[in-house]
């Protein structure tokens, strides 16, 4: 076992530079989820705009109506209706909304004008001021509705059946989903862990790599009595076990850290996801390992693949938020099937029979990666080492 003892001297020759990584990742991870925890949210409360309504036609019960129901939903902020005025609580931001109610609104809205001359003056690209229109419209539609259908009624009676269909509401109700007891603080470990075991597994396989591909080695190794199998053997056993320390050290971590928040049927689901990711990642590594000729080199393809297949798949930037194409290319990556299994693994209440499914679906395409990855790999070194023989 010549070859696996030579593996394990050059992994802890190269410790220092993967440690970067891991380092990193658990200061980042754990100073986010531990020291910053995600309060939930339990309520729910509806947004009240600063206004200013300067009402032109006092007395006519309908305009007097939308003053009242609109400061209902707002808070009144008193001004003297002069434009600099106006002018200057909008931009010191006393007000966001100033609404001029001219004269005749109410006869006009009387008369079966559904829409009336209302001056609206409100900041740009505010939330609260879209909020505040679709106050009037509200107001506007319903009082039309009542007038068309009895015209007849009483404006003052027509007011205050339309403020008795305005105060109905429906009770809002947040939930999230869930994650058990603060769970989520581990799945956010165990997405951006994508990240460092990825480039950490290229780091180290290629490390690995490098120093057996040097050209006099090589044709030493091919002297020697080691049958190339053997030698092929042993070199994936000790990437194999490299992966595989390197897995259960931060699973390890990841309980420690979070024990108080851990589920643990679900945690050994997240614990078997992560073991097959970072064999598929070895896979892949070893893969790479085949081109990379320098230690420049060996950075280079570390950042760009670790960088590029998380930004695609769901790590840094949430699946939900990447549009339909990213997805579509993302999906021929591990990265992306490792992150597909933390989201079902987040967001199931019970391991029933169709979760194990989809999860195991999950499974079986990262470990089919893997055995790609490794036959193409296998197949691109023994042509390498023909090509020398010549």
């Amino acid at each position: 076992m010549q070859v696996f003892k030579a593996c394990l001297k050059i992994i802890k020759r190269n410790l220092p530079s993967m440690m970067i990584y891991l380092s990193v990742f658990l200061v980042f991870v754990i100073l986010v989820t531990l020291w910053n925890p995600q309060s939930e949210t339990e309520d729910f409360t509806t947004s009240r705009p600063r206004m200013t309504i300067i009402n032109d036609d006092t007395g006519h019960p309908l305009s007097e109506g939308l003053k009242n129901y609109l400061y209902t939903y707002a808070k009144p902020v008193e001004l003297d209706g002069s434009g600099d005025q106006i002018l200057d609580a909008l931009f010191f931001r006393q007000i966001v909304y100033v609404l001029r109610i001219p004269n005749g609104f109410g006869n006009a809205l009387a008369n079966g004008d559904t829409h009336p001359k209302l001056i609206r003056t409100t900041l740009p690209d505010s939330y609260q001021g879209a909020y505040s229109d679709q106050l009037i419209n509200r107001y506007l539609t319903t009082t039309a509705r009542f007038l068309n259908a009895s015209p007849d009624m009483e404006l003052s009676t027509v007011v205050r059946q339309v403020n008795q269909v305005l105060e109905q509401s429906a009770d809002v109700s947040l939930r999230s989903e869930a994650t058990g007891n603060g769970f989520s603080s581990m799945i956010y470990f165990y997405i951006f862990l994508a990240y460092s075991l990825t480039a950490v597994m290229i780091l180290g396989v290629s490390s690995l790599m490098l120093a057996f591909q040097n050209k006099d080695i090589r044709r030493r190794n091919f002297s020697s009595p080691v049958q190339i199998t053997q030698y092929n053997f042993q070199l994936i056993l000790g990437n194999l076990i490299f992966a595989v320390v390197t897995c259960l050290i931060l699973c390890l971590v990841s309980l420690f850290f979070y024990r108080r928040f851990a589920d643990f049927p679900r945690w050994l689901l997240l614990v078997l996801n992560t073991f097959v990711f970072i064999i598929t990642i070895m896979g892949l590594s070893f893969l790479l390992s085949q081109f990379i000729r320098s230690r420049g080199m060996q950075q280079a393809v570390a950042n760009v693949v670790s960088l590029g297949t998380c930004f695609i798949s769901g790590v840094f930037v949430p699946q939900e938020l990447l549009g339909e194409n990213v997805l579509a290319v993302a999906s021929f990556t591990p990265t992306y099937w490792y992150i597909n299994a933390i989201r079902l693994i987040q967001h199931t209440e019970s391991v029933s029979r169709s979760f194990m499914n989809r999860y195991a679906v999950s499974l079986l395409i990262q470990l089919s990666f893997a055995v790609a990855f490794l036959v193409v790999a296998l197949v691109v070194s023994k042509q390498k080492r023909q090509s020398e023989k010549q």
